[in-house]
C-alpha cells in the first residue's frame, strides 16, 4: 500500500488564502515561468521554472488518489472533475452535492477523514495519497493517517 501524504503549501508569513478565498499571490508564481506545464487534459496550463516543472511532473506521476475537504472542492468546483494528474478524488463531508456525478475523474464522498483516507489508499493502491491540504484542522494533527507531511513556504 501507498504513502498517505498531506501536503500544505502556504505564503512566508503563514496565510494560505486572501479574506476573499483567493490564493493568487501564493499560486502567482504558476504563470510565472518560461516551462508550459499541462498536468492532465483538463486541467490549466502552467508555465513554471525548469526546477518547478520536473519536481510537479514526477510528483503528480505518483498520485494515485487525492483527499480535500468539502470547502476545498467547493472553492475549485472539484476542478470541473480535472484535477492536475486526472486522479480520483475523495471529499470529505456529510452533504455530497446534489449535481455529482459528472463528467471527469470518479470523485466520492465519505463522511469523515478516516473513511475518506481508507477510499484514497484502496484507490491509489501502491501510488501515493496525497492531500494538497488537511480536509479539517484536526486532520492536519490526526496520527496514523498520514504517513508523510510536506510544506512549500512561497515568499
Amino acid at each position: 500500500m501507498g504513502e498517505v501524504i498531506a501536503h500544505l503549501a502556504m505564503s512566508l508569513d503563514g496565510f494560505i488564502a486572501d479574506p476573499d478565498d483567493g490564493c493568487d499571490e501564493l499560486f502567482g508564481f504558476y504563470g510565472s515561468g518560461d516551462v508550459a506545464v499541462k498536468l492532465s487534459a483538463g486541467f490549466p496550463e502552467l508555465h513554471v521554472s525548469r526546477k518547478t516543472a520536473d519536481l510537479l511532473t514526477s510528483s503528480v506521476a505518483k498520485v494515485g488518489a487525492t483527499v480535500v475537504g468539502r470547502r476545498l472542492y467547493d472553492l475549485t468546483n472539484g476542478w470541473n472533475g480535472h484535477p492536475g494528474g486526472e486522479t480520483p478524488m475523495v471529499v470529505v463531508t456529510h452533504h455530497p452535492p446534489p449535481d455529482w456525478p459528472r463528467d471527469g475523474v470518479p470523485i466520492y464522498f465519505e463522511g469523515s477523514v478516516e473513511a475518506a483516507v481508507a477510499k484514497a489508499r484502496e484507490l491509489a493502491g501502491e501510488k501515493t495519497s496525497a492531500s494538497p491540504a488537511p480536509p479539517s484542522p484536526a486532520a492536519a494533527s490526526m496520527p496514523g493517517y498520514w504517513t508523510r507531511s510536506r510544506s512549500a513556504w512561497c515568499p
